[in-house]
């Protein structure tokens, strides 16, 4: 599958999070191999850490070729993050089922 620009990623990111109404704006970034998060999967980071600032989403783009329900569910779910961390809360099940998502789209990420 083509993924789009990262441009047209971020506006998807952001126009999910203004509708949900999370009070941090995400920032999209291509993962690096020499990137100083330790995280080697696509993330989020949902506070300040590791050189980081909160709401930095960074994205592996073999990850987002390959999902199952589209690069915008893997979006979704990590913009999900920025306002409930834990994805097995059922308050974070409820906002990727707002979003239009099926349930079954976390557990591809995890």
């Amino acid at each position: 599958m083509k993924i789009p620009k990262i441009s047209i990623l971020q506006d998807y990111a952001s126009k999910l999070a203004k509708g949900l109404g999370i009070d941090c704006q995400p920032i999209l970034r291509w993962k690096q191999k020499l990137d100083n998060c330790s995280e080697l999967a696509t993330h989020c980071h949902t506070m300040d850490v590791s050189g980081q600032k909160r709401g930095v989403i960074c994205l592996k783009p073999s990850e987002l070729r390959r999902a199952k329900y589209g690069w915008q569910a893997i979006i979704a779910h990590e913009v999900c993050h920025l306002h409930i961390r834990n994805c097995d809360q059922p308050e974070f099940i409820e906002l990727i089922e707002k979003l239009g998502f099926p349930k079954g789209c976390l557990y591809e990420r995890h």
